[in-house]
């Protein structure tokens, strides 16, 4: 499987409207990434911006496609580096953490955003962090659980990193095993 650096030097920046589109949001992040609660723009702006036509249903499904794009490929960033930066830095406070992300994201052209529906999009603040680490841990919780019973069965016993965040009910041996 391809990490999502792979992805992007692989895939790369397709045509002059892409590279319009990247520059767009390149100038727009720069301006406004110290207040992002402010930072919110619509298709129809981007659109125009990168003179494009409003009108032109191609135009408008590819300014769609390269934003989903970007929130999806920021995702695989949290998803695949979190992990990592909290093994190496596990004092490192949020906020810090969150700057790392969008600096590594930042140096692939990918940038933070997030879909706030009817075409609108701003950036990803800290707290919209806070809560995508949070479903991250919550998700990693669930995927130990759901091994646990197949762990049981072939007599694997968990790690004791694994004990503080495991349920006791689903990590001791009962008497009938």
């Amino acid at each position: 499987m391809r990490t999502w650096k792979g992805k992007l030097n692989k895939r790369g920046t397709k045509g002059r409207q892409q590279r319009k589109m990247k520059d767009w949001l390149y100038d727009f992040y720069k301006v406004r990434e110290n207040d992002p609660l402010n930072a919110r723009f619509s298709k129809a702006e981007m659109l125009a911006a990168c003179r494009m036509d409003v009108n032109n249903t191609k135009d408008y499904h590819s300014v769609a496609s390269f934003l989903t794009t970007q929130i999806r490929t920021f995702g695989s960033v949290v998803d695949n580096e979190l992990p990592a930066v909290l093994r190496n830095h596990p004092s490192m406070d949020d906020g810090t953490m969150f700057k790392k992300l969008v600096l590594a994201a930042k140096s692939y052209e990918v940038y933070p955003l997030k879909s706030m529906g009817d075409g609108i999009y701003g950036l990803i603040t800290l707290d919209d962090f806070r809560e995508m680490k949070q479903k991250r841990m919550r998700s990693v919780v669930t995927e130990i659980k759901n091994t646990i019973p197949e762990c049981k069965k072939w007599g694997i016993i968990l790690p004791q990193e694994l004990q503080g965040i495991i349920p006791r009910g689903l990590t001791e041996r009962t008497e009938s095993e």
